[in-house]
C-alpha cells in the first residue's frame, strides 16, 4: 500500500455505531444517516495556503504564439494543499493525491463504506478570508456542509477565521461512486472577512452599489484556487494505467486586477507548454476525472480520440459550473495531441494542453 495512503488510515474494521457513542457527541453534527459505515477512516490534513501564482511560467502560448510577462500573469492565490498530521509540512505530490501545489487541492479519495475525516486549516494570510470545505457527492450532517448563508451566519464549519481549524465528516455511499467537487463555500469576498449577522448583512445589501448580484457578492473561491476533486472507487470497475485529474476554471481581470487580461485555466495554468502534459502507452487504459469550477460551461475534448457514452461514441464532453465528468477508454492513437476546452474564446484564452501517446 502507498506509504501516503497510509497516513490517511487511520483505522478500519466494522465496528458499528452506538447509541452510547451518538450521545456521547462522537458524531455531533451527523446523524445516524450519516454514521461511517463498513469501511476505513480515511484521514486527511487540509489548509487553505495563499502564494504567488504565475500561470504561465515560462511567458510563452505555444498555441497562439503569444508572449507574456510574469507581470501580466502572475497574482496572489489561495488553494488547498494536503499536510502530514497536524499539518507540520505538506506532503509530496504523487499518483493518489496529484501534485499537492494548491490548485487544484489534492485529490480525496474513499471507496463505498469508508469515513472521510477532513482537518482544515485556514492560513491564508494573504487575503485574510474566511474558508471552509464543501464537498459534493458525499453523506453529511448539516454541520460538515462547509455553506455559509446570510440566515445561519454561525453554522459550524461555514466559515472558518484565519488561523483557525474546523474537522469535517463525510461518508462514501454506493451513490457516492464516480469524480465530485469540493471547494470553499464560505461567505463572498465582499463581506471582507468579517461575519456578520443577518439583520447586517441585509443592511449592507441596501446600501450596496447597483449592479448585477453575482457582481456585488462573489465568491472568490472558483478563482483564487480553492476547489479540487473526489474520487470514490467504482468497486466493479477495472484499475486504469492511466488516470488524469482536469479542472478547468477562469480568471477574470475584472476580479483580479493584477492580471493582464482574463485567462482560461487547467490545474491552475494556461496557455500550451504550461498547463499539464499528459502520458500514456497503446494499449493502457485511461480515465480522465474532468470538473469545471467558476460560471462558464466547457467542452472537454482530446483530438484523435473517442469513448463510449450513453451506448454512442463521442469526443467531447460537455460539464457546466460544479459539474464533473470521467472519460474511460483503451489507449490505440499514439501521438501528441491537444485536449482542450472547445469554446474558442477558452482555448484561445489559454485552456489547452498535449497528451503524448506512445507505442
Amino acid at each position: 500500500m502507498n506509504k501516503i495512503l497510509r497516513r490517511y488510515e487511520v483505522f478500519q474494521g466494522n465496528a458499528k455505531v452506538t447509541r452510547r457513542q451518538l450521545l456521547s457527541g462522537i458524531l455531533t453534527g451527523t446523524s445516524l444517516a450519516t454514521a461511517p459505515a463498513e469501511g476505513a477512516v480515511r484521514e486527511y490534513w487540509i489548509q487553505a495556503d495563499s502564494f504567488s501564482k504565475n500561470v504561465a511560467p515560462n511567458g510563452r502560448d505555444d498555441f497562439m504564439g503569444d508572449k507574456y510577462s510574469p507581470e501580466q500573469t502572475t497574482y496572489f492565490a489561495a488553494g488547498y494543499r494536503a499536510y502530514t498530521r497536524n499539518w507540520e509540512e505538506p506532503l509530496p505530490g504523487d499518483s493518489l493525491i496529484g501534485a499537492n501545489d494548491g490548485i487544484p487541492g489534492p485529490v480525496i479519495r474513499a471507496k463505498v463504506g469508508d469515513t472521510i475525516v477532513i482537518h482544515f486549516r485556514n492560513r491564508d494570510t494573504a487575503h485574510r478570508n474566511p474558508h471552509s470545505i464543501h464537498a459534493h457527492g458525499l453523506l453529511y450532517g448539516q454541520g460538515d456542509d462547509g455553506a455559509w448563508n446570510t440566515n445561519g451566519p454561525d453554522i459550524p464549519g461555514s466559515a472558518i477565521a484565519l488561523g483557525q481549524s474546523y474537522t469535517y465528516r463525510f461518508t462514501a455511499s454506493p451513490s457516492s461512486v464516480g469524480t465530485w467537487l469540493y471547494y470553499d463555500c464560505s461567505m463572498p469576498e465582499r463581506y471582507g472577512g468579517q461575519i456578520f449577522r443577518p439583520r447586517q448583512v441585509r443592511h449592507a445589501f441596501k446600501k450596496a452599489p447597483l449592479g448585477e448580484p453575482d457582481e456585488q457578492y462573489k465568491s472568490m473561491a472558483g478563482q483564487m484556487g480553492l476547489f479540487g476533486l473526489i474520487v470514490i472507487e467504482d468497486p466493479g470497475a477495472a484499475a486504469a494505467d492511466r488516470e488524469n485529474i482536469v479542472l478547468l476554471h477562469d480568471l477574470y481581470s475584472e476580479d483580479i486586477p493584477a492580471l493582464g487580461q482574463d485567462l482560461d485555466c487547467i490545474n491552475g495554468n494556461c496557455f500550451l507548454s504550461n498547463t499539464p502534459t499528459f502520458h500514456a502507452k497503446v494499449g493502457d487504459r485511461v480515465r480522465w476525472r474532468v470538473g469545471v469550477m467558476g460560471k462558464e460551461n466547457h467542452v472537454f475534448h482530446i483530438h484523435g480520440h473517442r469513448w463510449m457514452s450513453q451506448g454512442a461514441y463521442r469526443d467531447t464532453l460537455i460539464l457546466g459550473p460544479g459539474e464533473t465528468g470521467t472519460v474511460e477508454y483503451i489507449e490505440q492513437s499514439p501521438g501528441t495531441w491537444l485536449y482542450h476546452c472547445h469554446v474558442t474564446e477558452h482555448m484561445s484564452g489559454g485552456m489547452a494542453g498535449l497528451y503524448v501517446v506512445t507505442e
